[in-house]
């Protein structure tokens, strides 16, 4: 505790006069850059949450799709094709969607017009693997092509793959911006404390004269700079927080589908909140090693 006080002098009385309007404003700044910072997490986290929901829901499934014109034949094929996957290795269920199920999948690509004029549609067969077994998919095409010859197996590997390859490379974007903000921010605390530092060159002149250690001196300074990274970092963090709550509202069905929740969930929210004590000691830290380096090169 005391090794904390000393850092931000909160055991000494201020040695330098009012903070300088730079300083003063610094929390402005610090809001922004706590705002993107706040952003890329959120939607990092959201997307690793999304990927292990897309995993869980699919990884384990299949669809076989019954495709011929004659109904009463596809009826047929439906039938037996269920009967041979349900007794299939590895099988936990196997149950045929119900036709409006299909016509949802298929009116985006062909129109709700083309569905009513009579075009065939595919009956879908929704298959679901035991989690721990190894499912044969290429035996079960082999072995479908005799009761539905027009059998199609998709275990959306392919699709899963892709979209996994995609939120992984906006995973490493997301960690990228945050890291290039997190270094803006020391770099612009850095500026800041340089600026505050030659406005107050004759006060520190004059207490360096009186015997003030440097420690003292940069005491007062970075606390100064702590308490402005704790007013921005909370701004910029609770207009995240909303701008992501408004994000997953606006989006609706689609966060709800994509996502499998909001985008502030648990452990976005847990996140967030300690990004504001990182803010604040990055700013802390930044302030500090400024000080003392321009303190050092001083007479």
């Amino acid at each position: 505790m005391g090794r904390v006080q000393e850092i931000l002098g909160a055991s000494s009385a201020r040695l330098l006069p009012k903070p300088p309007e730079v300083v003063l404003r610094a929390h402005q700044v610090i809001a922004a850059m706590a705002y993107l910072m706040a952003l890329a997490v959120g939607f990092v986290l959201a997307l690793a949450v999304a990927t292990s929901h897309w995993d869980e829901g699919l990884s384990n499934r299949l669809t076989v799709q019954i495709v011929d014109a004659d109904r009463v034949r596809r009826d047929l094929q439906v039938d037996a094709a269920l009967a041979l996957i349900r007794n299939f290795p590895g099988v936990e269920s196997a149950a045929v969607l119900p036709e409006e199920a299909a016509e949802q999948l298929l009116e985006p690509w062909i129109g709700r017009e083309a569905i009513k004029a009579g075009l065939p549609v595919p009956t879908l067969i929704d298959v679901v693997a035991r989690r721990h077994d190894a499912l044969d998919v290429a035996g079960l095409r082999a072995q479908l092509k005799e009761p539905a010859p027009g059998a199609r197996v998709d275990d959306h590997a392919q699709w899963l793959g892709e979209l996994a390859r995609l939120a992984g490379a906006a995973r490493g974007f997301g960690v990228w911006i945050l890291v290039l903000v997190g270094a803006a921010l020391i770099a612009v605390v850095s500026v800041t404390t340089r600026t505050a530092l030659a406005e107050q060159r004759d006060a520190i002149e004059i207490l360096h004269m009186l015997g003030a250690p440097d420690r003292a001196i940069a005491a007062d300074i970075q606390r100064q700079f702590f308490l402005q990274g704790l007013k921005g970092g909370a701004i910029g963090v609770v207009l995240a927080m909303l701008s992501l709550w408004g994000i997953g509202a606006l989006a609706g069905s689609l966060v709800e589908g994509l996502l499998a929740g909001p985008l502030v969930g648990p452990w976005t929210l847990a996140a967030l909140l300690l990004l504001l004590p990182l803010i604040a000691a990055m700013t802390l830290v930044a302030a500090r090693v400024t000080v003392f380096a321009t303190l050092k090169a001083l007479p």
